[in-house]
């Protein structure tokens, strides 16, 4: 596609001159999805909103339409690129009908984290580690995996909340995550915030609610399984 070749070639620019100055340190509101998120100093940042005359469409030589096109298509948010470490990070969000975590008990998100990791494998990523994490508003499965075949390794936060599933994810093709890239990719994970946040977190609820063929354990695995499918469009854009 153009636009990823564009987008490749940006990549390669901004290798080139790694020491250029990128743009200040901000928290991005995200409107549409009534969150804000807070990005570090050195990465290069790219929202719906970005300005159609910004500087970055011009390097990308791409227009803020053909731009939004890919981010439909991805249902990516906000993209990020730090030349330095050579990774990106994406936040991919789409839309879904379902049980939020906020009100979900740690036992279904180690079910739906399992099942994620599982049908991951499956389909060729290599899962080394997954457990559960929150912020101070809502909760995540954080996964970590690679995809040898492309040498790329990834660090992923996935919730669901307010009717929106969200990805956080960062990737890094220059070795396997550093405790660098943890630090970054969880300080960005605690920066997001809901302009409506939930009220209250449900605690575990009786074990046979979660017995398999039963509705809570369908609609969890129904929830891992569309999980699986978004995960796939916060992988990197090369």
């Amino acid at each position: 596609k153009r636009t990823l070749s564009c987008i490749t070639a940006f990549l390669l620019i901004m290798v080139l001159f790694s020491g250029a100055v990128f743009a200040t340190s901000a928290t991005y509101n995200l409107d549409e999805l009534g969150i804000r998120v807070t990005i570090p100093s050195d990465y290069w940042v790219v929202t719906r909103d970005t300005p159609a005359d910004a500087t970055v469409f011009n390097v990308l030589d791409i227009t803020k339409d053909e731009w939004l096109e890919w981010c439909n298509s991805e249902d990516s948010y906000l993209w990020a690129y730090n030349s330095t470490y050579g990774e990106q990070i994406n936040i991919v969000v789409r839309e879904w009908n379902g049980r939020s975590f906020d009100i979900q008990s740690e036992t279904e998100l180690e079910i739906i984290a399992e099942d994620v990791a599982d049908s991951l494998a499956v389909n060729g990523a290599a899962v080394s580690h997954y457990e559960l994490y929150q912020n101070p508003q809502v909760k995540f499965i954080k996964i970590y995996l690679s995809k040898a075949k492309e040498a790329i390794y990834y660090l992923q936060y996935y919730s669901f909340y307010d009717g929106n599933i969200m990805i956080i994810s960062v990737s890094s093709d220059s070795g396997e995550i550093s405790s660098r890239q943890e630090e970054t990719i969880q300080s960005i994970v605690d920066s997001v915030r809901y302009d409506n946040p939930p009220a209250a977190t449900v605690l575990d609820e009786e074990p046979d609610l979660m017995l398999p063929g039963s509705d809570g354990y369908l609609l969890t695995m129904a929830l891992a399984l569309i999980l699986t499918v978004i995960a796939y469009c916060a992988f990197p854009l090369i």
